[in-house]
């Protein structure tokens, strides 16, 4: 497999996963919502101090997990972080969350139908719906250059997850919908010296592209409406 083609199929992957979970969370009966809330607490709790949960998480890691697609699931693995990376930056995206989706799944394989998973759920778009108003941004703008300049990938994932909690307190959390399918795909090519530096400018452009409606005020929603 290519590099993009093992990166979508981790992506895919996650999608699954993190559908699931969605799913169970929001519109699940009272058994299911208290197990996606339930997973949700341990995939936070992972890599911390007190919490090892590795085998209360594995049937939302390793449950269908496809090695001729994925490979073994090696603890170091590029795919096992990435999916893990993933799905904790969900889990602390969702978390108090009780009825807006977090995730943006959309059916299909096409490139148009991919093209709109990009756009509406980028991550550097979603980073700008936090504070649409680039002048009063300081805090997100200085994550992201630490973003930019992180010397490891577990660095990359603790400046992701204070994005993600920005997001989740922001006031227009819709501006702030990331499609965990493409971000997973992304967490595993930030990985490798040859992709790494096109996610960051992906994210980059995303972001200081996005007009967001969050501020009614910003001059881009009103470049928007000539």
């Amino acid at each position: 497999m290519t590099l993009g083609q093992k990166a979508d199929a981790v992506g895919k992957y996650v999608n699954g996963k993190v559908s699931r979970l969605q799913r169970c969370y929001v519109y699940g009966n009272p058994r299911e919502k208290t197990w996606a809330r339930a997973q949700l607490a341990r995939l936070r709790r992972l890599d911390t101090q007190t919490g090892s949960d590795w085998m209360s998480v594995g049937d939302e890691l390793f449950e269908d997990w496809r090695i001729e697609e994925l490979g073994v699931p090696e603890p170091k693995s590029k795919e096992l972080l990435a999916v893990k990376a993933a799905l904790q930056l969900y889990a602390y995206h969702q978390q108090s969350e009780s009825s807006l989706g977090m995730n943006l799944a959309i059916d299909g394989e096409t490139p148009e139908k991919r093209a709109v998973q990009r756009r509406l759920g980028s991550f550097g778009g979603a980073c700008r719906g936090v504070q649409p108003d680039l002048d009063r941004a300081n805090g997100v703008h200085a994550r992201l250059r630490s973003l930019e300049t992180a010397s490891s990938f577990e660095d990359s994932v603790r400046i992701m997850r204070e994005l993600i909690k920005l997001m989740r307190s922001s006031a227009n959390a819709v501006a702030c919908r990331i499609c965990y399918r493409e971000l997973a795909s992304d967490l595993y090519l930030l990985q490798f010296d040859g992709s790494h530096d096109d996610v960051i400018m992906r994210w980059g452009r995303d972001y200081y592209m996005t007009r967001s409606s969050a501020n009614d005020g910003d001059k881009s929603s009103e470049n928007n409406k000539s």
